[in-house]
């Protein structure tokens, strides 16, 4: 037990702890250079996400009114948009991965590290990029 602290809670008066140590400070730092660089690959993935699925589907739109033939090359226009897609989905899932990874590591030396907020839109937008690959490979069949 803290003798200081009890002492000013018998007395009444209020016992603010001291400031926070080096070693804090550089949890601290560790794990919101954690969150950003999270966050820098939430960013990305829903770039690629979002042009690779746009890429299929406006080839699909002009295959529909006849602007262009259907084709099915081996790597043709929208088959490039699904692996547009894969890239980014599998990107995000990596950097989820070893963004608990490096997490667990730093909660072994200190506990006083919140809970990371940036690991909720990006489970979110992992899922949902998920999704648009299952559309994108369903509609290409």
């Amino acid at each position: 037990m803290n003798t200081v602290a009890n002492e000013g809670a018998e007395r009444g008066t209020e016992v603010r702890p001291g400031p926070p140590s080096q070693v804090d400070l550089a949890f601290d730092r560790t794990f919101l250079a954690q969150e950003r660089t999270l966050m820098a690959w939430l960013r990305t993935s829903m770039s690629l996400v979002t042009f690779g699925f746009m890429l299929f589907k406006a080839f699909l739109y002009l295959e529909q009114i006849g602007k262009i033939t259907p084709t099915r090359q081996i790597l043709g226009p929208r088959t490039y948009g699904i692996i547009i897609i894969a890239v980014g989905v599998f990107g995000l899932i990596a950097a989820i991965a070893q963004h608990i990874r490096v997490l667990k590591r730093l909660r072994l030396h200190t506990d006083r590290l919140p809970r990371s907020l940036a690991l909720i839109p990006t489970l979110v937008f992992a899922c949902v990029g998920v999704l648009a690959l299952c559309v994108a490979i369903w509609e290409h069949q």
